[in-house]
């Protein structure tokens, strides 16, 4: 028997190997991601972000957006949300709270939240176009009505009809949030004409 152990211990080294090199490649990869955002030098960090997007997995850009929120370079801030917004394009708002207690029906009917969706986001200007499952439908296009909203710096305005909600004909919601200090989450306020104001907030990364 004493003959039969060394090559089973062997084997089994041959086999752990292989998975111990996969396993410490992939922690260097992440580690240099997480490296190049906490560089020192602003350019660096702006390329290791561009490159995780570019050539990283879901996993690697995940990382890559938390490192980035939970530091404190606006500018890094900024870029990440135009990804977020170049790449992905279903969100929800979160009704916080009602400015005025006698208009809240909105919040009522929401539930607290609605969804909304945000397309043909221009990198360039900031422009984009933004809708949601509640907005009315244009009569000749049959698509959903879609406003003009806006992205720049640490600031996002957009207006999203909500029209059919509850049957509120035009009802048109105006957002204009800002970067807060929760990572990735934009919050401020929300005026919807005669259904009244909120405190807002929306989770770009959710």
């Amino acid at each position: 028997m004493k003959h039969h152990i060394l090559p089973i211990v062997f084997s089994a080294l041959a086999f752990c190997l292989p998975s111990q090199a996969q396993n410490g490649g992939r922690a260097q990869e992440i580690q240099r991601v997480v490296d190049g955002l906490n560089s020192a030098n602003p350019v660096e960090r702006i390329v290791a972000f561009e490159e995780a997007f570019e050539k990283g997995d879901a996993t690697i850009r995940q990382i890559a957006l938390d490192t980035v929120f939970t530091g404190n370079d606006l500018t890094l801030h900024s870029i990440a949300i135009a990804q977020i917004l170049s790449t992905k394009t279903s969100y929800v708002m979160r009704l916080i709270e009602p400015l005025d207690s006698k208009r809240a029906r909105l919040a009522e009917e929401s539930a607290g939240s609605f969804d909304y969706r945000i397309v043909n986001f221009d990198s360039d200007t900031g422009d984009f176009l933004s809708f949601s499952s509640h907005s009315r439908l244009d009569n000749d296009t049959d698509q959903p009505i879609a406003h003009l909203g806006n992205f720049a710096g640490d600031r996002m305005s957009l207006a999203v009809n909500l029209a059919d909600m509850y049957g509120v004909t035009g009802l048109v919601c105006h957002a204009d949030v800002r970067l807060s200090a929760t990572p990735g989450v934009m919050a401020g306020t929300m005026t919807c004409g005669r259904e009244g104001n909120y405190r807002v907030e929306t989770d770009l990364r959710r």
